[in-house]
């Protein structure tokens, strides 16, 4: 195309309607590659960034020896599952968890991190303040649940660690019933759960629970909380899965 200016883009696009083209299969790599990035050194602690720490044993051998000369490492994140991320070791991407992936009962985003962020206030040291957003993510998650699914959990105790009015408008605005005589008994929750069974068994497997069940804080058999990821867990959590997202094409 004599004297016509065009950018690469157009270029490819007006030569592509002439000669066509071949689509390559992305896999699972390529996907990775796609990801937000940035450069994050391997301390003693792991991999750390937007107050997450993440560890595990693909780590070891690598911390505090980068040959870059800044001292760091290429991540990828994918800000819809934040509490993962992928590093690129001389072998490859390696996938690392969050070390409190554990304390938090469901999926959650950036955005919803970077809420928790904002308003709980730090205490204590570092690790101690990413346990605290961490618990507090999870009470948020939770009671956000409870009230998309419309059963009360009015008698259920916040955590020791909460702090009063934090979450409130972020989980249930307009909830104002007070403790005491306007607490439904165990038996009126137990039959509004039973004339509901339909919009309960909507919800999706989620770690700790099973399909269509949602745990009530307030009775004994809530499922504990674990300290640390399992890989069950960690396999319900993979919402996007870059090597299974290949295999589509």
């Amino acid at each position: 195309m004599p004297r016509l200016t065009l950018t690469p883009n157009e270029m490819w696009a007006a030569l592509t309607g002439i000669a066509g083209h071949v689509p390559v299969p992305l896999t699972g790599a390529d996907w990775i590659e796609l990801l937000p990035s940035r450069r994050c050194a391997i301390g003693d602690e792991g991999i750390r960034f937007e107050h997450r720490t993440y560890d595990g044993p693909a780590l070891n051998g690598h911390r505090h020896r980068s040959t870059a000369a800044d001292g760091k490492w290429e991540v990828h994140h994918n800000p819809y599952e934040p509490w993962q991320c992928w590093v690129r070791l001389p072998h490859g991407w390696e996938q690392v968890v969050w070390i409190h992936q554990g304390l938090v009962s469901k999926p959650f985003t950036d955005t919803t991190w970077r809420h928790i962020r904002n308003v709980v206030t730090r205490r204590g040291s570092r690790a101690e303040h990413e346990e605290h957003l961490a618990r507090h993510l999870d009470e948020l998650l939770r009671r956000a649940h409870a009230a998309d699914t419309g059963i009360s959990d009015a008698g259920s105790s916040p955590p020791a660690t909460s702090a009063p009015g934090i979450l409130d408008a972020a989980a249930r605005p307009g909830a104002t019933a007070k403790r005491g005589k306007t607490d439904q008994p165990a038996q009126s929750r137990r039959k509004a759960q039973a004339e509901h069974p339909k919009r309960r068994n909507t919800n999706t497997d989620l770690p700790g629970n099973s399909a269509g069940q949602v745990p009530d804080e307030g009775s004994d058999t809530a499922p504990e909380i674990a300290d640390s990821a399992t890989p069950a867990a960690a396999a319900a959590w993979n919402i996007f899965d870059a090597h299974k997202e290949a295999q589509q094409w």
